[in-house]
Parts: C-alpha cells; sequence; structure tokens
C-alpha cells in the first residue's frame, strides 16, 4: 500500500525544472541555429558577391549591362545601316514565294508545298561554277521584280559598314524584344538572293555590290551584347561569303571589285563577336540575379528561364530551382555566376586558337556549379566553336579575294600563299583553330583555302559536307575559268502517288 502511494504522487518540482529547462534550451538552440544559418548564408551571400564584383571590376570596368549600353559605338543617322535596313524592310511584302505555304491555283495544298520545299532548298544546295535551272531563274526574276524596290533600298548597305539599334532592355533583361534581328536577317536573304540573279546574269560586280551589302546588313547588328544578337551576325556573314564564292565561281569580276570585296572582309574579319556577346550575357546574367535577389521576379518567372535553357543540359529539379528564393542563396548562386561569366569574358579576350580549349574547360567545370550556373551558362565549347568558325571562313574568304586578283594579273595560281605578299595580302592570316598558316592546296577544278576547323585535323580542304564536326573543314573555293559557269542541274519535280491527290515527296 505504501509503495502504491509512492508511485501515485506527482513529478517533484526539481524534475519538472529540469524537463522544463532541457525543452527550452532544445527550443533556444534551434532558433540560435536558424538564426546563425540566417546570418551565414547572409554574410556569406554578401562576401562571396561582393569578391565575385571585385573579379569583374578587375576584368572590365564598365561590364554592366546600362553601363555596356551607353559604351557602344554610335554613329549619325545618315551612316546607320540598321535604319536603312528598317526603310528596305517596310518594303518587303512577304517572303519570297518559294517559302509560302499557300499552293498555287488549281494545285493541291501538299503538292505545291512540297514543290516550293524543293526550291527553297535547291538555292542552298547550289554547287559552287554551277548555273541556276530554268526553274530557279523564273522563280528570282519573279520575285526580285515585285520586290524590287526594298532590292534598291537594301543594296544602298554597300557603302554604310556601320550600324547600331539602341536596345530597349527590360526590368528583367532576359524579356528584352530584338525585333531588328529578323529585319537584319530579311535584307540579308534578300541582298543573296539578288546576288544569285545578278552572277546567273554575269554582272559579276554587280553580285559582289549585293555580297558586300549583305555583309553590312549583319555588320548592322554591330557590337551589340548578346549571343543571339551576334549568332544573327554570324548567319548574315555565312550568307554574304557563300553568295561571293557563287558569283566568283559564275564569272570574272574586275580588279576594283575584287579589292573592295577583300578589304570589306578583312575588316570584318577581326570584329571580336564572342567577346561582344560574352560581355552582354554577364551583364544580363548579373541583371536577372538582382531580380531575383531584389523580389521582383517570383519562382513562376524562372520557371519559363529554365524551360528554355535546361533541356540541353538535363533536367533541373524542383527544390534546387526553389532554394534560389531562400535567404541568401539568391546573393551565393549570383557570385557563383557572375563568377563563371567573368571566366568566359577572359577566355574570349584570349587569341583565337587559346579560346576553343579555354571554353572547353570551363563547360566541363558546369557539372560541379551551383543550379543556377548550370541553368544559365549557354553551351560554350558550341559557341566558342561557332565564332571561330565565320572567323576562319572569313580569313580564308578574303585570302581568296587576293588569289583571283593574282589569277588576274598573272594568268595562274600562285604556288603558296606566301607569294601574294605583300602586294595582294599584308600577312597570311592564321588557322582560328590551330594557329597556324591558313592551308591552300590545288585540287582538279582549281584552288582552295581552308582551316582544320573544329576537330583541329586537316582534312584536305574537305568543304562538300556539314562544316560542323570530324572530318569536316572550313573554307573558300576558286574554280579554274574553264570550270566556271557549268550547265545547270535540272530540278527534278517530286512524285505523286498513283491515282491520288496526295504527294510522294523523295528525301
Amino acid at each position: 500500500m505504501s509503495n502504491q502511494l509512492l508511485t501515485d504522487q506527482p513529478p517533484r518540482p526539481a524534475k519538472r525544472r529540469l524537463r522544463y529547462v532541457i525543452v527550452s534550451a532544445i527550443v533556444v538552440l534551434f532558433i540560435l541555429l536558424l538564426a546563425g544559418g540566417y546570418c551565414f548564408l547572409t554574410l556569406s551571400g554578401a562576401y562571396q558577391l561582393n569578391a565575385a564584383v571585385a573579379e569583374a571590376d578587375q576584368s572590365d570596368l564598365n561590364w554592366r549591362l546600362g553601363d555596356l549600353e551607353a559604351s557602344r559605338a554610335n554613329y549619325p543617322d545618315d551612316d546607320n545601316s540598321m535604319l536603312k535596313i528598317q526603310e528596305a524592310d517596310k518594303l518587303i511584302a512577304g517572303t519570297p514565294c518559294w517559302q509560302w505555304a499557300v499552293p498555287e491555283a488549281g494545285d493541291d495544298k501538299g503538292y505545291a508545298t512540297d514543290v516550293r520545299d524543293m526550291l527553297n532548298r535547291s538555292f542552298d544546295g547550289l554547287k559552287v561554277g554551277t548555273q541556276l535551272n530554268d526553274r530557279q531563274q523564273a522563280a528570282l526574276r519573279t520575285e526580285l521584280k515585285r520586290l524590287a524596290a526594298a532590292v534598291e533600298k537594301a543594296r544602298e548597305l554597300e557603302k554604310m559598314p556601320h550600324g547600331r539599334t539602341v536596345i530597349k532592355w527590360a526590368p528583367n533583361p532576359v524579356a528584352t524584344l530584338l525585333p531588328h534581328l529578323q529585319e537584319a536577317r530579311n535584307a540579308t536573304l534578300l541582298l543573296g538572293y539578288d546576288a544569285l540573279r545578278r552572277a546567273q546574269e554575269t554582272d559579276i560586280d554587280g553580285s559582289l555590290a549585293s555580297c558586300r551589302a549583305a555583309l553590312n546588313a549583319g555588320r548592322a547588328i554591330g557590337d551589340e551584347p548578346l549571343f543571339i544578337s551576334q549568332l544573327v551576325r554570324v548567319a548574315c556573314r555565312s550568307v554574304a561569303m557563300r553568295r561571293m564564292e557563287k558569283a566568283l565561281g559564275l564569272g570574272e569580276a574586275s580588279k576594283p571589285a575584287l579589292l573592295r570585296a577583300q578589304r570589306a572582309l578583312e575588316e570584318d574579319a577581326e570584329e571580336p563577336l564572342f567577346l561582344f556577346a560574352a560581355k552582354g550575357e554577364r551583364g544580363i546574367a548579373d541583371g536577372v540575379m538582382r531580380q531575383i535577389e531584389d523580389g521582383k521576379m517570383t519562382y513562376a518567372q524562372i520557371r519559363p528561364i529554365v524551360s528554355t535553357a535546361a533541356p540541353a543540359k538535363g533536367y533541373v529539379p524542383t527544390d534546387e530551382l526553389q532554394a534560389l528564393l531562400i535567404v541568401g542563396s539568391p546573393r551565393i548562386q549570383h557570385a557563383a555566376l557572375l563568377r563563371f561569366m567573368t571566366q568566359m569574358v577572359e577566355a574570349a579576350k584570349l587569341t583565337p586558337e587559346r579560346q576553343f580549349q579555354r571554353t572547353k574547360e570551363l563547360e566541363r567545370s558546369v557539372a560541379n556549379q551551383p543550379v543556377i550556373v548550370r541553368i544559365l551558362v549557354p553551351a560554350l565549347t558550341k559557341l566558342a566553336s561557332a565564332f571561330l568558325r565565320t572567323m576562319a571562313e572569313c580569313r580564308c574568304a578574303e585570302v581568296g579575294f587576293a588569289l583571283e586578283r593574282y589569277r588576274l594579273d598573272h594568268q595562274k595560281w600562285p604556288g603558296s600563299l606566301e607569294e601574294l605578299l605583300p602586294t595582294y595580302l599584308a600577312k597570311v592570316p592564321t588557322d582560328p583553330f590551330d594557329g597556324q598558316p591558313l592551308s591552300y592546296r590545288p585540287f582538279d577544278r582549281g584552288v582552295k583555302v581552308y582551316s582544320v576547323g573544329d576537330d583541329g585535323v586537316d582534312n584536305g580542304g574537305a568543304l562538300d559536307g556539314p562544316p560542323v564536326g570530324p572530318g569536316a573543314d572550313v573554307g573558300f573555293r576558286l574554280l579554274d575559268v574553264q570550270y566556271r559557269r557549268q550547265p545547270a542541274e535540272p530540278f527534278v519535280l517530286p512524285e505523286r502517288l498513283p491515282n491520288s491527290a496526295m504527294p510522294r515527296a523523295k528525301n
């Protein structure tokens, strides 16, 4: 009985106090841990971001987006080629007929679309030295007559190598609209078709003038600090150079026309397109992260950026992405991104042959970077390769024009590129991929000057396949006169299925 009474007695006050003290201590410790974590993230984030900003300042004093925009080259209206492009674009009433999806009268839609698609691809698939077939000539005559006013206006770009568009940056820089890029592409494509028509009609000087105008349509983009802008400029440059190569394959230009083309290419080849873009992308990344830190960009607004950036690099876990919004984490992520983008800018400042290797090293390190770096950092190796490839193409083309000038003077090709010095070239350009002089060799119908390309291997001037990947070189071909203006390849219409209106297009 006495034992039962002892068991039922309430806990002693000392034990209750001890339990209270222990629970209170645990709560206080938890609060202190939270406060400590908060302070650590805040202070660590601020420290890391300040260090990353100092590195960016050391790299370039005016690296922020507003500073970059303010320091860009400016031109008066009468020397601003982008304004001329916009005038021409207003006169372009629809794309050329071979890009329309509307069927011809009396024809079924599917078949007409197949025919137009084949016609569209046939212009890009023209072999150097081969004339246009009747279908191509008829299409060009019809469309360029319809677009004559736009062509005339666009050809004024020939003497306008400078341009600029004032970019109206959105608060979230990623959302900035750039409609002028498509206008530049439209002008370039139109001028490229005009160059083809003129070359077919043996107006080689006129064709090269349209090519220089197309080159300047790309140059109108100037030093815009965006990868998309500089990649459009690369695309415009490529159209101009391929049309130049085809123009020389259909006849002979005058010496002044050749010299003008060579000078234009020499100037454009050395523009640091990769550096323009890398600096701008660093500024954009900084602007996006400041939006997140200031609470002006929500998780819902971050998701679309991920949806466009992440697929090429794999799935980004939702919990990692949400971690961007934790106190202190945005600054830590910001610091990592800014530091990486500064490294990318420094890589873009290296000599061309060192850029490629350095960007490969940076890209390999991305997998170990914080989530925001994995989301927003572009595929650096592919971008570096694209900018080096366009530099190589441009250098090869400028040497190509020097070779043609030499041939006109001597009625033969030189034995080596050194024979072009100093009358036709100040120096032999180097290959951006390996730093060695560009390669030069004869082939069965002429000569070619080329770069080893991104595989770093001299494949003997393999220029007929895709310009990217193993086995491909990058270059410019010149034909012996007797191999120029070869007969056109016939335009073969797609087949229809028997007893059916549905087409059977050939692959």
